[in-house]
């Protein structure tokens, strides 16, 4: 999940101006043969010249819908060599209609491929399973294409895939991974089925890491989206405010508001990028506020809307440790209380007035790592270290200073990113 979001994210589509909402015009449609001539061809499919065979093949496969629905009735009681010819022209069919992105055709065209598997299984089921590959591979490609005519935005993710019949071989490719839809998004509940085309082609690769975000005022319900994705397992939609910060972080498996995360990924045009935040920074508090998991802050920027600033305190990544030696006072204190309800790790709350910490220059600003060169993780291991030091009269700390940063949230660029 990114904010953005997750994992992964990414190409995003810039306007400088308003975004254009006309109604799409519709696919372009195939031209049909003739009855009649449709007729010939198939008559000379099955003719004894192999020229004559060919050029009918050739024909047909000029044809659109009402061809692929012919051909059934003539595999019926043609030869062998005359069902191979009519599948081809099918096929044919078929990945001009998905290229034209003709959907109430393609259902249609299916059901035929239906009955060719039914005429005949032995001879059509394999040839059409091999079929499937390209035309999965294509539907899917139409698929993206007009979802981003529909000012829809996609992110995908590199994954490793295998190749047919070569063992422990695999090649890197581009797989959807996150769709983005916003109140310029210009598609119907009937384009809804392009998503599932989408997110399953990426299902065995990419497993949870797939998700559909409704941001802002999006025209599509949030219900109809989630009624998509029950049937597409692994795939997380969430709503998002029209405000968006611009970083991918590490999602945890598992909620837990002890898990530790950096950013993984600035994305270029973002509130984040022109703050300065940076790959491997924490973000330990928001406006004040205590951050626990990736997935919990971005819920707490739901409120946020582009204009509003914000003030992030941060630990960046390349800040260097430093030790501070401090004394104890007759109490054995030094001034310091512990955060203890920040789990990721050790963070000073507060500083008392006049003491050895506030005179080393010590705050809420500084995380503690070591205590005597001991590793700290939790805020419990710090209250276990301090009941060993009783007969000690100084006491080094290793921390790291925290960096204040003020975001001015932004509204997604391009459609909605």
């Amino acid at each position: 999940m990114t904010c953005l979001l997750p994992s992964a994210f990414l190409f995003a589509i810039l306007f400088s101006g308003s975004i254009a909402t006309a109604e799409l015009p519709p696919a372009p449609a195939l031209p049909e043969l003739t009855s009649e001539f449709r007729q010939q061809a198939l008559n000379k499919l099955d003719a004894d010249d192999y020229r004559m065979r060919t050029e009918a093949q050739q024909i047909l496969e000029q044809g659109g819908l009402e061809t692929a629905q012919a051909l059934p009735e003539y595999v019926s009681k043609a030869s062998i060599e005359g069902k191979v010819r009519a599948e081809k022209v099918l096929e044919q069919i078929t990945l001009k209609l998905v290229q034209t992105q003709a959907d109430a055709e393609i259902d249609k065209v299916q059901q035929v491929t239906q009955d060719f598997r039914q005429a005949d299984f032995d001879l059509f089921g394999p040839r059409l399973d091999e079929f499937q590959t390209t035309y999965s591979t294509l539907l899917e490609r139409a698929s993206v294409r007009r979802l981003i005519r529909l000012n829809a935005v996609i992110d995908f993710e590199k994954a490793n895939k295998p190749i047919d019949g070569i063992s422990n071989t695999q090649f890197a490719i581009d797989l959807p991974s996150v769709i983005f839809i916003g109140e310029d998004f210009t598609g119907e509940e009937k384009d809804l089925h392009h998503f599932s085309s989408i997110l399953r082609s990426s299902e065995l690769q990419l497993g949870n890491n797939r998700g559909i975000y409704h941001i802002g005022d999006c025209p599509i319900p949030i219900e109809r989206l989630k009624d998509l994705a029950a049937g597409v397992p692994g795939v997380a939609v969430e709503h998002r405010s029209s405000a968006k910060m611009g970083i991918t972080g590490q999602v945890s498996p598992l909620y837990s508001e002890e898990t530790d995360w950096k950013i993984t990924a600035v994305h270029p045009g973002t509130s984040a990028k022109y703050a300065g935040l940076q790959v491997q920074d924490t973000i330990v508090r928001l406006d004040g506020n205590l951050v626990g998991d990736f997935r919990s802050f971005t819920v707490d920027l739901e409120p946020y809307q582009p204009g509003d600033r914000l003030m992030l305190d941060i630990q960046r990544g390349s800040a260097n440790p430093k030790i501070v030696e401090l004394e104890l006072d007759e109490k054995k204190q030094f001034g310091i209380e512990i955060d203890a309800d920040f789990k990721r790790f050790v963070l000073i709350k507060s500083v008392a007035k006049d003491s050895a910490a506030e005179r080393a220059g010590l705050s809420s600003m500084y995380r503690i790592d070591r205590v005597n060169g001991l590793p700290l993780f939790r805020p419990e291991d710090y209250a276990h270290l301090m009941t060993l030091i009783q007969d000690e009269e100084t006491i080094k700390l290793t921390v790291r200073p925290l960096e204040a940063v003020e975001v001015q949230m932004r509204g997604w660029v391009g459609p909605y990113r």
